[in-house]
């Protein structure tokens, strides 16, 4: 029995952990065949081999062969390319389809409309998935999974793993401090944090960017305790002080144009595992890192509008499209077009809560479905 697993090259951590437990599951299902149950992950075959007619070569043995193809539906394979071409030749070789739903993905969002989506949360969701790959009574399943709960628990963490990624900048002077209301910035990021932390999903900044990624990185760092170590939950991610480095200090080294080159490749390459991204204030730097994770695809954006700077341009910029920001359901809106905390004393509890719930889910609209 072979398995054939269809995956973003992003959730290959997460496709390493099913192919596994469906390996794991094989041996205890029909332990005299075990060596018959091999499963295959799309990402063993590299982009440059995908380019080869030994690829296709490959590609279609091990699909062809395949008894059933699982595809690991998430924010990020949604739109790849490589997933969907699988896909469509999975369809055409009538094989067995199972999508699985991980890392916040809406079952909405799924990739054949027609057919059913499992969606990951509980132990439970991944009982069904092994009773309907191996085609084995429930009970079988339930027993296997009390025998490696742990591993059920890891893999479990790992489907509803999230990053959010905060970004920005004091948008005002020195002398005109004031504006920036830092006792508000420093609450709202802290208590948001907190509860992102407190939910499982990580957080990321760049710590030296004093108004934004310190505030986010010693919330993660004065919650961690042995017993909730919160610390493990925070990366390091940004380019802050090659983004400060004056031309004047690059000399003739490298020119303006192959610099920003480079940063934006180095910037891909950060934002790459990230879901999410909260803007605060924020000026150029800012705006670029922006555009970076619009063109990756994936990453949901929440400019802060109240706290200025680029932030509010962006959000001002989003709203203008109505069909979207319908469906995109921004935590601020209510609050910051009501005018209802124009003097930006404090984010409500009930207005951090809603934050927290909203990252967990995962609406991005893309510009192909605002479209169609």
């Amino acid at each position: 029995m072979e398995i054939f697993i269809s995956h973003s090259q992003q959730d290959r951590n997460v496709a390493i952990e099913f192919k596994k437990m469906f390996e794991d599951f094989g041996k205890y299902w029909m332990p005299e065949t075990a060596d018959k149950v091999s499963v295959f992950l799309s990402s063993k075959l590299s982009n440059d081999q995908r380019q080869t007619a030994q690829w296709k070569s490959n590609f279609e043995s091990h699909l062809g062969n395949s008894s059933v193809v699982v595809i690991l539906v998430t924010p990020k394979s949604i739109n790849s390319r490589w997933v969907q071409y699988e896909t469509g030749y999975a369809m055409a070789q009538n094989k067995k389809i199972i999508q699985i739903g991980i890392r916040g993905v809406s079952p909405e969002k799924i990739l054949l409309r027609e057919d059913y989506i499992h969606i990951v949360k509980t132990k439970e969701d991944l009982q069904d998935i092994c009773t309907t790959i191996f085609k084995v009574p429930k009970r079988l399943a339930e027993g296997w999974c009390l025998v490696n709960s742990e591993n059920m628990t890891k893999l479990i963490n790992l489907c509803n793993e999230r990053c959010v990624y905060f970004v920005g900048s004091n948008p005002t002077n020195e002398s005109n401090r004031e504006e920036w209301k830092q006792d508000f910035v420093s609450d709202f990021l802290r208590r948001l944090t907190e509860l992102i932390l407190k939910k499982g999903s990580k957080v990321s900044s760049f710590p030296t960017v004093n108004e934004v990624g310190a505030h986010v990185y010693y919330a993660a760092k004065d919650s961690d305790t042995p017993e909730s170590p919160t610390l493990e939950l925070y990366e390091i991610s940004g380019l802050y002080n090659f983004d400060q480095q004056p031309e004047t200090e690059r000399g003739d080294k490298i020119d303006a144009k192959t610099w920003k080159k480079y940063l934006r490749s180095f910037r891909e390459h950060y934002l790459e595992n990230k879901d999410s991204m909260i803007i605060i204030g924020g000026k150029e730097h800012t705006k670029e890192e922006c555009e970076v994770a619009e063109k990756l695809g994936y990453i949901e954006i929440f400019p802060i509008p109240c706290m200025g700077g680029f932030a509010k341009e962006k959000y001002d910029e989003m709203s203008k499209d109505n069909y979207r920001w319908e469906k995109y359901n921004h935590p601020c809106r209510k609050c910051y077009e009501s005018g209802a905390n124009k003097n930006m004393e404090k984010c409500s509890q009930a207005s951090i809560d809603l934050f927290a719930e909203r990252l967990e889910q995962y609406r991005y609209i893309n510009e192909d479905e605002r479209e169609s």
